[in-house]
């Protein structure tokens, strides 16, 4: 029994850095809170997939981008560089108020400019 959970601890603590690389999927709803984006104080450095689900370039761009997550989480976790994807054709009001008009577009949100 002792064994069982020692072995869950050591394998939590191994895959702990996997499980947080992870593209975080920001909406209508989340955007600000999770960014900061309106108040010019970024929490952290956004690098931002829009996309649309029937897009052919951005179905091929979505393992690299879930890939590009992991790696910098695992060779550079203090980059604080964080990955982030939204469907601009369901978040119409971020589509809009970042002039996506092509996809995928990729945005930069850091260091207070958007």
């Amino acid at each position: 029994m002792r064994s069982i959970s020692i072995l869950s601890l050591l394998l939590s603590v191994v895959l702990s850095p996997l499980a947080s690389a992870e593209v975080i999927h920001l909406t209508d709803a989340t955007f600000e809170h999770t960014t900061q984006a309106s108040t010019g104080q970024t929490t952290g450095k956004w690098f931002t997939m829009f996309h649309a689900p029937w897009c052919g370039h951005c179905k091929s761009l979505g393992p690299v981008w879930e890939e590009l997550d992991q790696r910098i989480q695992e060779s550079n976790p203090q980059s604080g560089i964080l990955l982030a994807k939204v469907d601009a054709t369901k978040e119409t009001e971020l589509a809009n108020r970042f002039k996506i008009r092509s996809y995928p577009t990729l945005k930069y949100f850091a260091d207070r400019k958007l």
